[in-house]
């Protein structure tokens, strides 16, 4: 646990009575979207809200080609060592500006070094 989100989140926890941090891993499937919607056949998408603690960018790799059908992308960004990425916040606008989109919002969230982006595609009216 090198984030120091983290240790700070764990020792606030655990002094209030909180119970237990739970630090332990946990198998987990992982479906990238282009696989969904291309399964539920969806045409067009409003908006894609991204909140995956570190795997925006990854996230939106996994789209592919699909990504063109989305008019919104809304996503979070830690200019911290809140979690930890391996991606930076150019990563994710090149990728999102190569398809189209432009940043449309930008807004600082109190107390943390992150921001809410929003991004349009403007061929998808």
């Amino acid at each position: 646990m090198s984030s120091k989100y983290l240790k700070k989140k764990r020792f606030i926890t655990t002094f209030f009575g909180m119970g237990k941090f739970i630090e332990d891993e946990v198998p987990t499937k992982i479906i990238p979207l282009k696989e969904i919607i291309k399964e539920e056949k969806i045409e067009r998408i409003d908006l894609i809200k991204i909140d995956t603690e570190g795997f925006e960018y990854n996230t939106l790799v996994g789209m592919d080609r699909e990504i063109k059908k989305v008019r919104f992308v809304l996503f979070e960004h830690h200019y911290d060592n809140m979690i930890i990425k391996n991606y930076k916040f150019k990563d994710i606008h090149t990728l999102l500006i190569d398809n189209g989109f432009q940043k449309v919002y930008k807004i600082k969230m109190p107390f943390r070094k992150s921001f809410d982006y929003i991004y349009e595609n403007q061929a998808v009216v």
